[in-house]
């Protein structure tokens, strides 16, 4: 359903290289970089209501080919030396605009184009697929912009996104085909309303997405102070930095691996609560063990493999939300709860990301992630006994049978 990662990882790098560039200006970049999320928050919850009752795999060749065109323009305009700032800002919107429909289609189609019992396997899958691809395209990402140049390397990626809708649009999604119909404002209103209406009564849901926010928030410390973790916790220089990507990405990969095998052997309670309450303590971990950093060997060490640890967690906590979340929500609704969800994951990693940025100050490094730590364990044991974690019979029985 996504593009490579390594593409996506080139294309950062050289839209972060090319705002710069043209500007001199840190705070265009920034600008620029928010933009990417405004739409995300703001229109796709919307958007999950147009595109409920749709052809999803329509929609997601489409605005595939939408994106195409407008990263054709920005590495035209760019080649031709005619790209300004604005035209930039812009492009950028839309592109981000087009991406708010796509996410609600891409989610709500795979109950179409997957059986409920291989959920886990297609989802770990990916998981896998994306894990490596990030690796190959961190190393790669240098050498295809200096081979390639700016326009060349984002031309691959409009490239990306011309296969990603032809391969999509060779799916069976087993999608009735429905006749073009003009959009009516009432219709439209009545299915946003009935929307919210689900949301509101659905307990499943609200559980889903408060534990996605929940997510979020217990891993913006180790995403937002990564550096400081390094220097005033782990008493290590630049190198960690690199430790710790690599390790918590190897990680992420052998996690979602192992997922499928774990997920039959375990109830859904306890692949929930085991990596809420193993994120707590990676984090308590890293702050107990501080006395022992003077070994540089046992400090890289300790941390690769903690760190790996936290990788399996992470990706095992995302699996079983996504595939639960697939399972669980009625397919009639699951593309508007889908762009509720997508709105409130990317909100809140800012929020959290604001609130630890205004305590940092006062209670240091080393407290932030000792209290996160103790908070995520206590906030897991809560929700273990939770009627939403309740094992289906059914779907244990046909886990069995794989």
């Amino acid at each position: 359903m996504r593009r490579s990662k390594l593409v996506k990882i080139v294309m950062t790098m050289v839209l972060t290289w090319l705002v710069y560039a043209l500007t001199g200006s840190a705070a265009w970049s920034a600008l620029i970089f928010g933009v990417n999320k405004v739409p995300t928050v703001l229109i796709t919850p919307f958007a999950g209501v147009w595109v409920e009752g749709k052809n999803k795999k329509h929609i997601m060749v489409w605005t595939d080919l939408a994106r195409a065109v407008c990263v054709a323009f920005i590495a035209t305009e760019y080649l031709l030396g005619r790209l300004s700032p604005w035209m930039l800002f812009v492009t950028t919107l839309l592109i981000s605009t087009v991406e708010a429909f796509r996410v609600p289609a891409g989610t709500a189609i795979t109950p179409r184009i997957l059986e409920d019992r291989y959920y886990e396997y297609g989802i770990s899958l990916e998981s896998s697929i994306t894990g490596v691809t990030e690796i190959i395209g961190t190393a790669a990402a240098g050498g295809m912009i200096a081979l390639l140049g700016i326009s060349g390397a984002i031309y691959v990626d409009m490239a990306t996104f011309v296969l990603s809708a032809g391969m999509i649009a060779a799916i069976d999604s087993r999608e009735e085909k429905t006749e073009k119909q003009a959009f009516d404002a009432g219709e439209y209103g009545k299915s946003l309303l009935d929307g919210l209406r689900y949301v509101k009564e659905s307990k499943v849901f609200l559980f889903f997405v408060s534990v996605c926010i929940l997510l979020n928030a217990l891993i913006t410390p180790f995403n937002s102070l990564m550096a400081p973790l390094s220097g005033e916790v782990l008493k290590a220089d630049a190198s960690m930095l690199s430790v710790i990507s690599v390790s918590a990405t190897v990680g992420m990969i052998l996690g979602s691996v192992v997922y499928p095998w774990i997920r039959q052997r375990v109830s859904q309670r306890v692949i929930f609560v085991l990596p809420g309450i193993g994120i707590g303590l990676y984090y308590i971990g890293l702050i107990a063990c501080m006395p022992l950093y003077e070994n540089p060997v046992f400090t890289y060490g300790y941390v690769a493999a903690t760190t790996g640890m936290l990788g399996c967690f992470v990706v095992w906590m995302n699996t079983f939300i996504s595939v639960e979340f697939i399972r669980k929500v009625d397919e009639n609704y699951l593309a508007r709860c889908s762009g509720i969800m997508t709105a409130a994951n990317v909100a809140s990693t800012p929020i959290a990301s604001f609130v630890i940025s205004a305590v940092i100050g006062f209670v240091g490094t080393a407290n932030i992630f000792l209290g996160v730590g103790i908070f995520s364990v206590i906030v897991c044991m809560l929700l273990v006994r939770r009627p939403e974690l309740q094992e289906d019979e059914k779907m244990c029985a046909v886990q069995g049978e794989v």
